[in-house]
């Protein structure tokens, strides 16, 4: 999409218009996803970033002002910024809940074997 195209664009969902967010949709949307799964990788958050940026594209897109950064570096912006959020979720997730950690000692059959290798020598010497 050339300059003036999108400037074109961003002025028509800057006033609401329904074929507008349509073409950014189909226009935008498999970048968003590509762009969030490289950052979250495979999980299930990366279609919810997607379609939350492009709500908030919507939502907010009156309220930008025309010279400002371009569209697209906006909407991968607002990903991003989505998408460090919930890498902090995931990150304070992992860390209030520790997982059980296996026992590292011998096992109650190989604590056997040594006390009764230990008897043995006893009986021995």
């Amino acid at each position: 999409m050339n300059d003036d195209a999108e400037l074109d664009l961003a002025a028509r969902i800057r006033v609401g218009d329904p074929q507008a967010m349509r073409v950014l949709l189909d226009r935008k949307l498999p970048r968003i996803f590509f762009f969030a799964r490289r950052i979250l990788g495979d999980s299930g958050d990366v279609e919810d970033v997607a379609q939350e940026t492009l709500v908030r594209t919507w939502q907010r897109a009156p309220d930008r002002e025309p010279g400002g950064p371009g569209l697209d570096a906006w909407m991968h912006k607002v990903a991003l910024n989505l998408c460090l959020d919930r890498l902090r979720r995931r990150r304070e997730t992992f860390l209030e809940v520790l997982p059980d950690l296996p026992d590292e000692g011998a096992g109650p059959a190989a604590n056997l074997e040594a006390i009764e290798s230990r008897n043995t020598k006893r009986k021995v010497q």
